[in-house]
């Protein structure tokens, strides 16, 4: 609903001091952003250029809303973090993606405040999107939040698992977990150390746990089917997988992650029919046609492969991954004049990417 002046500056008044933090390597459009939010009257406003900086900010400090793009990997990962943090589940994030048919699709099913707008960010989205996030009370309920020891130690668990420390990560888990048993993220969290540090028969034990809490939650699923793919012969493996996929057929990520879980232990064909379960959802997601075409690549296959990122550039000629890894393919058939072109199309669409300028003198080397 539309407010008029008196309306929003009431609303503005009551909510002036949240803390909004963006983030956007665009200098220029961080500060824009920025002034903005202040002459709209919200009197306490951070910024970070980068999603790391913001990341170990974020640890430090209380955040009411996000302001921040997914448009590639790395802002796709930043998102995961949050989302496997815990501590910003009830944050809203206001994200600007210039994919705007594919990364709402792929989080659709995660337990987050997520308010999307397409790219590029301007002032009126952002007016509209703030305003939205006020009426709807959300910010109320984020402040509705556990600062107990058990949450420190978890999120110090998950900062650990980052860095590979999994054994400090184990224990701090284990205090966690001590201290409040009926914490679901906690078990997930710890059947991935154990999955990590190859103890198997303690990760589907904890899982068993987290499984009693969640039944039939897709995290749940994913690690039982991690557990089954390193402990069980492929033809049980797969069962486990299939039983998973017939309650959550309909999720994209889970799809696209049972996938990347074939494929990681080398079952190509599998790997292959999950990603066409993910596509048949949305034909439109850019990263369901970039695991395929790995996938295709893996198993030789590089025509396959190639037609599957043919695909991804029909929705947008100008992903540089996409390109660099067209070039991957054209070299492994020895087609090179064809790949020096990708690479330089990718080195052109990106220039701060070094692997495709390494490829392109890799090849003019060999001329």
């Amino acid at each position: 609903m539309a407010l008029d002046a008196k309306e929003k500056e009431t609303l503005v008044n009551k909510y002036a001091k949240l803390r909004f933090t963006i983030i956007e390597e665009n200098r220029s459009e961080r500060v824009t952003l920025k002034n903005f939010l202040r002459n709209e009257g919200f009197t306490d406003v951070a910024d970070y250029e980068t999603y790391e900086e913001a990341w170990e900010k974020l640890q430090l400090s209380t955040t009411h809303v996000l302001l921040f793009s997914v448009n590639n990997e790395d802002g796709a990962d930043f998102l995961r973090d949050l989302i496997e943090s815990t501590r910003f589940k009830k944050t809203p994030m206001i994200i600007f993606t210039k994919k705007i048919k594919e990364y709402p699709k792929i989080f659709e099913h995660e337990d987050i405040v997520a308010l999307w707008q397409e790219a590029p960010i301007n002032n009126l989205k952002l007016e509209l999107t703030y305003i939205k996030i006020f009426q709807d009370g959300v910010v109320e309920r984020s402040h509705i939040t556990d600062e107990s020891t058990s949450l420190d130690n978890f999120t110090k668990a998950v900062e650990q698992m980052s860095e590979d420390n999994y054994k400090e990560a184990k224990e701090l888990l284990r205090l966690c977990l001590k201290e409040n048993p009926k914490f679901t993220e906690a078990y997930l969290k710890m059947t991935e150390t154990l999955i990590a540090l190859k103890d198997y028969q303690t990760a589907q034990r904890v899982i068993d746990s987290a499984e009693k809490l969640a039944p039939n939650d897709s995290r749940v699923m994913l690690l039982q089917a991690k557990i089954a793919a390193d402990t069980l012969d492929k033809k049980d493996a797969i069962k486990v997988f299939d039983d998973a996929v017939s309650i959550h057929g309909k999720d994209l990520m889970f799809l696209t992650e049972m996938g990347n879980i074939a494929l990681d232990k080398g079952w190509h064909e599998e790997a292959i029919r999950y990603y066409e379960m993910a596509r048949s959802i949305d034909p439109n997601v850019i990263h369901t046609y970039n695991r395929l075409g790995i996938a295709y690549s893996r198993s030789s296959n590089f025509d396959g492969a190639l037609a599957m990122y043919e695909l991804a550039l029909k929705i947008d000629e100008r992903d540089p991954g996409i390109h660099f890894n067209m070039g991957m393919m054209y070299y492994r058939k020895n087609e090179k004049k064809t790949a020096l072109e990708e690479f330089r199309k990718a080195s052109e669409l990106a220039p701060e990417m070094p692997e495709p300028q390494e490829w392109i003198e890799k090849i003019e080397a060999e001329s």
